[in-house]
């Protein structure tokens, strides 16, 4: 495997299309769904997490296997598999309510971390809840330090406020993993969160200082920008027919490692010195992806088949 996924999955409870009848169960969870996304995409990807027996964590399973996911480094648990209720509205950003009290996802312990990587792994990725919720927490967190030595790592704090109960103690937390994070990418509903009234270029700057060399900030209609310490590039979001935007976010995170993947760049040395052209192409197909995914339903990236020709153009 290129890229290693960690972190959180669960269902979602999707409300049915034309909003009457029961909600739909998907496969969902914000690192889950980067690491479909990149497998779908064509980069070798593996997921590290915990996932339940029950009928939902065999679900999840299943939808790693359909995408090709690598799941040696995952383990398994009889507790329940986190569910997340959406309620969707026109024009805003999905809500969610979790139903994660005991469940499968967070209970990852220090004892379930892999003690050797694939020689040929890149880059590790990490994002949401699962980095704010013990013991989980906890042993990713470590797990970050440990990688951050010879690997890429990323970061896409997907921030769900309902989960984070001090927003004081979240903040310094998001400070220390941007000191082992080589690349950040967040939302501007994320920095409303984390640094409420500060310029996206201003706090994107702080973020360098800590140490990534790309921090890239998406702005949903508007587009998506990227700093580093030589250039600051830009996209503009792909006009689309918008079903909805779930998962959205994560797919472009999944076109954005793929894409720097394909320009042979996760690595720390090349990645602190990528150049203007990569980036913008970077940006360009990762708002690609995630336009895709607003056409369907839920978090349903699409397939490198998918794509028209040149793919990351």
């Amino acid at each position: 495997m290129k890229v290693l996924v960690c972190g959180e999955a669960l269902v979602d409870l999707v409300p049915p299309s034309g909003g009457s009848g029961p909600s739909v169960p998907a496969p969902g969870g914000s690192p889950f769904n980067v690491a479909v996304g990149l497998s779908q995409l064509g980069v070798e990807t593996g997921y590290l997490g915990k996932l339940s027996t029950d009928a939902y964590g065999r679900m999840l399973r299943a939808r790693l296997a359909e995408s090709g996911v690598d799941m040696r480094l995952s383990s398994e648990t009889i507790r329940p598999t986190t569910t997340a209720s959406i309620r969707l509205r026109a024009g805003e950003e999905p809500e969610y309510t979790f139903d994660i009290n005991g469940t499968a996802d967070r209970s990852l312990l220090e004892s379930d971390l892999p003690t050797s990587l694939p020689a040929e792994l890149q880059a590790v990725h990490f994002g949401s809840y699962s980095l704010v919720l013990e013991p989980g927490a906890r042993a990713l967190v470590s797990f970050m330090r440990t990688v951050s030595e010879e690997h890429v790592v990323s970061l896409d704090p997907n921030v769900r406020p309902l989960l984070i109960p001090n927003r004081s103690a979240y903040r310094e937390a998001f400070r220390s993993w941007c000191s082992q994070v080589d690349l950040v990418k967040l939302s501007v509903t994320d920095m409303a969160f984390i640094a409420p009234g500060r310029d996206v270029a201003r706090f994107a700057r702080q973020i360098l200082a800590e140490g990534p060399a790309l921090v890239v900030v998406t702005c949903g209609a508007h587009g998506a920008v990227a700093f580093s310490r030589r250039h600051v590039t830009r996209t503009e979001a792909m006009p689309v027919e918008v079903t909805d935007t779930v998962g959205a976010g994560d797919a472009f995170m999944s076109g954005l490692l793929a894409s720097l993947a394909e320009a042979q760049v996760l690595r720390k040395a090349r990645l602190a010195s990528v150049s203007r052209a990569i980036v913008t192409r970077a940006l360009r197909f990762a708002a690609r992806i995630a336009a895709l995914t607003c056409q369907r339903t839920g978090a349903d990236p699409p397939r490198r088949s998918e794509i028209p020709q040149p793919w990351t153009e």
